[in-house]
């Protein structure tokens, strides 16, 4: 398989996967989404309906899509299911006998809740049904060379929801609510291309089946509200407030993710916070 050919990323109405395919050279990445609003059509409500003719100059797999909303998981459970778990799973066996390599976007929430730090051999223990959903794709496909997953935590760029809710808050003046405990080892979308880019050019550069795709430490919503103002030359006002105990239900208040090979993946360290937040607003101001 060469590096040359084409990456396929699922899912076209994904701010991360736009945000990753835009990096990309021009010509080179291939978009899918159920409306036909992509390059390449895909419900994965019928994914028997896939043509896979559109793989034939596609080397790289990065599965996306998702159902992820929690009002989804929680009001309509057959239909995320299928989305998540039936329609990944078929659709995933159509690139692997056709012998692509799959890169699966799944969740830190597969650990649940851990304060202390933990490695991709941890245990595992889904919190809530999306981190369920996710984890049962990586049991469907666990020791298949061409499948790999990225337990992806907390992903900061411009489009993300807390970076877009800061800055709404920085704009109009009105102070950030801050939920406390509420911790993630947050990545910064730029390391997360690079380690797609590098498993494109070299699929053995990280032998294993599952990566932990993170930060370098641990950090708080005040922490990543701190930096952000940082970034931003001060002025966000913040408060923080403790969450009701419903909150929770699908959202760990630690996951202290750690990664033994990330690192190794992208040939440097993970992008700290502060650092993420001075490259988003570069970014914003060219």
């Amino acid at each position: 398989m060469s590096a040359g050919q084409m990456i396929l990323y699922t899912g076209a109405g994904g701010g991360i996967a736009q945000r990753l395919a835009a990096a990309a050279p021009a010509g080179r990445v291939l978009f899918t989404s159920s409306s036909g609003a992509g390059q390449v059509r895909l419900d994965l409500t019928a994914p028997e309906e896939f043509d896979d003719a559109a793989l034939r100059n596609v080397g790289l797999v990065v599965h996306a899509a998702a159902a992820s909303s929690p009002d989804i998981c929680r009001n309509q459970p057959e239909l995320a299911h299928q989305i998540n778990v039936a329609g990944a799973i078929a659709f995933i066996e159509t690139c692997l006998r056709q012998d692509k390599h799959v890169i699966f976007f799944s969740s830190d929430t597969v650990y649940g809740d851990r304060q202390e730090p933990f490695h991709e051999d941890a245990e595992t223990s889904p919190a809530g049904s999306y981190a369920a959903m996710k984890h049962a794709v990586e049991r469907h496909f666990q020791g298949r060379a061409g499948f790999k997953a990225f337990r992806l935590s907390y992903v900061v760029w411009n489009g993300d929801k807390f970076t877009r809710y800061l800055r709404s808050c920085l704009q109009s003046g009105r102070p950030a609510e801050l939920f406390d405990p509420f911790c993630r080892s947050a990545v910064h979308v730029d390391d997360l291309l690079q380690a797609v880019n590098a498993l494109h050019a070299r699929w053995d550069a990280f032998p294993g089946n599952v990566l932990n795709v993170c930060g370098p430490r641990m950090v708080s919503r005040a922490e990543m509200a701190e930096a952000f103002s940082r970034a931003a030359g001060g002025g966000l006002q913040t408060t923080v407030t403790t969450p009701e105990p419903a909150f929770f239900t699908n959202r760990p208040r630690y996951i202290h993710m750690c990664s033994r090979y990330f690192g190794q993946v992208l040939g440097h360290a993970p992008t700290s916070i502060d650092t993420m937040y001075r490259k988003e607003f570069s970014e914003q101001e060219q």
